[in-house]
């Protein structure tokens, strides 16, 4: 910048006294101005002024090049990203950000694993997502397995055990950039370890953080105090969260509620079914016909495969495997048999609150056991 400078002072003299005549019609600067009436001045007068006028100049020059060099060195000592700013408004925002720098690096949401205490353990994890809104680099001073200050609580009390930083990302953060830290909560009372992944299934997020304590500094300031991150802040969705636990396990319970009834409908079809066979059969014993082998055999798949549509109770058909004749020997036993089939069959359906006496039934009498 200083070599431009001596050039211009240099060459502009020259440069000048080069193209006045294109101007003045050949003449020199004391006849231009003699012509407009202006005091003579003799030769060295003139060089006088000419010389102070450069001298001003240079002067002018010289004091831009000072003040450009001061501004590039006041631009180095504020951050990478605002060196293109200048002016004392920036370093009013860099003063206020430094001193409020929870309210710049958020957490925007916690995820919580309560799989390792499924799995017999006696840990959960927590991961903290965080995101860097100042215009500084940030990190969390805390190294891995550092102890967590403060108090993690759930349902209101504080949990049985130690909490540890087991993973740090959030170091040398970027203005605007995203990263995460994981936490191990070890829960000490037994009865924890059951009923936190029974909650966070059944019922949601119940968890507190606002007594934790995870710093955050600035790197660019590593003299200043360390900022407390705003956890609580990774909770701001818990309730809704919570909802959609609720809605989830009303849902699952419908969906339940819905097969068991198709489950039940489907055996109080099929024990309808068994029982027509079962009127049918006694009405031929009321005629003194046998059954055939086939239809006896028939008869018993109807009824066998009836009781093994029973939900959750499969005894029934053992039970009547282990009570079955090989082979009826006259229409009489076959139709005390088929009576006390019968029996058993409306009993069922009764059992499923099923009315039975306005079944339609075939032409003959009907059992009256």
């Amino acid at each position: 910048m200083l070599a431009i400078a001596f050039f211009v002072a240099w060459t502009l003299p020259t440069t000048i006294f080069q193209v006045w005549p294109s101007f003045v019609r050949d003449k020199t600067i004391p006849e231009w101005l003699a012509e407009r009436r202006w005091p003579g001045m003799s030769a060295q007068v003139y060089t006088g002024l000419t010389a102070m006028f450069f001298l001003v100049l240079l002067a002018l020059l010289v004091a831009l090049i000072i003040t450009s060099r001061r501004s590039q060195q006041q631009g180095e000592t504020e951050p990478a990203h605002v060196g293109e700013y200048s002016g004392g408004w920036i370093h009013t925002i860099v003063d206020y950000q430094r001193r409020g720098l929870r309210k710049y690096v958020l957490v925007e949401k916690c995820e919580i694993n309560p799989s390792p205490l499924v799995d017999g353990k006696r840990y959960f994890e927590l991961t903290f997502h965080v995101r860097n809104y100042s215009m500084f680099y940030v990190s969390i001073p805390m190294a891995k397995y550092d102890p967590v200050k403060g108090t993690i609580r759930f349902k209101g009390d504080p949990i049985s055990g130690d909490a540890k930083l087991t993973e740090n990302q959030v170091t040398n953060l970027e203005p605007y950039g995203r990263n995460y830290f994981k936490v191990w909560q070890w829960v000490n009372n037994p009865d924890e370890t059951k009923e936190i992944p029974a909650t966070l299934e059944k019922v949601g997020n119940l968890f507190d953080f606002s007594e934790t304590v995870i710093p955050i500094k600035a790197d660019r300031f590593p003299d200043d105090s360390a900022a407390k991150l705003d956890l609580t802040r990774g909770m701001q969705n818990a309730d809704l969260e919570n909802k959609i636990v609720e809605l989830k396990n009303a849902n699952t319970q419908l969906s339940r509620e819905i097969a068991l009834r198709q489950e039940q409908a489907n055996y109080i079809s099929v024990l309808y079914v068994a029982l027509g066979a079962c009127y049918q059969a006694y009405n031929q014993s009321e005629r003194k016909e046998m059954l055939s082998k086939e239809s006896f055999g028939d008869l018993k798949k109807r009824i066998s495969y009836a009781l093994s549509c029973r939900p959750n109770e499969p005894r029934a058909m053992f039970d009547f495997y282990d009570e079955l004749p090989p082979m009826l020997d006259s229409p009489d036993e076959q139709k005390e048999w088929l009576d006390s089939q019968c029996f058993m069959l409306r009993a069922l359906l009764r059992e499923q609150g099923q009315e039975v006496s306005g079944y339609v039934q075939n032409e003959g009498s009907t059992p009256t056991s």
